[in-house]
């Protein structure tokens, strides 16, 4: 893996996730942590900056997250609970996923786990598992800091923050796939008529999928639906 390709081998594999903030940075998050947090405005801030880093790696990667998956299609469907809890272990915050903490953990890893042997690690390897295992872990952690608001602006629809998360998800959703209907599915549920105008952003964004203008649509209806 040459020094392009991998940042340097001290380097994040993906450097929006060392913005990430502490408890959204814990690869195994539990609702313990995540009770911990208030509606304080430092609080939800800090959420914020999180799921923009979050967003942005997903926005920014996909390209390298799809090379993996067709360099290593053996990884897509393989039974990753078997070695996850040690990624978890040898990277317990996004921000040590780091290129020689990869490297380190594929010296460790058995290939029989998806019927393949080699002396050493070959790089599509740990190319693969970096990027598809990071895609995972930030995917999971956005939905996690995407829960955490829609709780916190659905008790407090008022809250000074609340357009922000729509600027956010307006810029986002068009840029993360099918993820984006998530996004989107929030945005409704929690401002309801005043997150319309950013719902139109979003299908007004040129090259949006049929699937999102799709869920734009029907979230604006039933926006219409229940403010009759």
């Amino acid at each position: 893996m040459s020094k392009t390709e991998q940042g340097g081998a001290d380097e994040l594999v993906a450097a929006e996730l060392a913005e990430v903030a502490a408890p959204w940075n814990i690869v195994d998050l539990d609702g313990g942590h995540v009770r911990e947090l208030s509606a304080r405005q430092e609080d939800v801030e800090a959420a914020l900056r999180s799921l923009s880093a979050l967003l942005r790696f997903k926005a920014n990667h996909a390209g390298e997250v799809a090379k993996a998956e067709d360099e290593m299609p053996e990884l897509v469907n393989a039974y990753w609970i078997g070695w996850s809890h040690e990624l978890v272990a040898a990277m317990p915050l996004l921000s040590a996923m780091t290129w020689q903490n990869f490297q380190s953990w594929a010296h460790g890893f058995d290939p029989s786990w998806i019927d393949r042997s080699w002396r050493e690690p070959p790089k599509e390897f740990i190319h693969a598992v970096a990027w598809m295992w990071c895609n995972g872990r930030v995917e999971m952690a956005a939905i996690t800091v995407i829960d955490w608001l829609d709780e916190i602006f659905g008790e407090q629809p008022d809250h000074p923050l609340l357009l922000k998360f729509f600027e956010l998800a307006a810029v986002y959703a068009p840029q993360v796939g099918n993820f984006g209907g998530h996004l989107i599915e929030v945005m409704g549920a929690v401002g309801r008529e005043r997150s319309v105008p950013y719902l139109d952003r979003i299908a007004g964004s040129s090259g949006l999928s049929a699937n999102l203008r799709r869920a734009v649509e029907e979230e604006c209806a039933s926006i219409r639906r229940r403010s009759m």
